[in-house]
């Protein structure tokens, strides 16, 4: 076995650990996931979405799924790499990531300059 094989055992193995510790985690309480896609600003997206629950967040809700599409797309790269070198990312996951992050700064202060105008 070539030491390229033997690392990439290796890092998968220590990458599906790290997953299973953080599921396990997830699923007994011991990561706290209540809030992570509300406002924290005390906002309400009653007037903004009616579709959503009140209360969540579209910056976030979509900052999350962007973070998870993209780091699930390059953690298949990095699986199905033959040459043991790290893949470099495409460019439109980068813009998405971005724009994705630019949307939830922008919400934010939308949010912010809505609630001081109505103080």
């Amino acid at each position: 076995m070539t030491p390229e094989r033997l690392l990439h055992f290796e890092m998968a193995g220590f990458l599906y650990s790290l997953a299973a510790v953080i599921a396990y985690k997830m699923l007994s309480g011991g990561i706290v996931l209540t809030g992570l896609l509300s406002h924290k600003d005390g906002t309400d997206n009653d007037d903004d979405d009616p579709e959503l629950a009140p209360g969540i967040s579209t910056g976030r809700l979509q900052l999350l799924l962007a973070t998870i599409a993209t780091g699930a797309t390059y953690l298949t790269q990095v699986m199905t790499a033959k040459d043991g070198t790290m893949p470099d990312i495409n460019r439109n996951w980068l813009y998405l990531f971005g724009g994705s992050g630019s949307i939830y700064v922008v919400e934010k202060a939308w949010n912010a300059w809505k609630s001081n105008n109505n103080s």
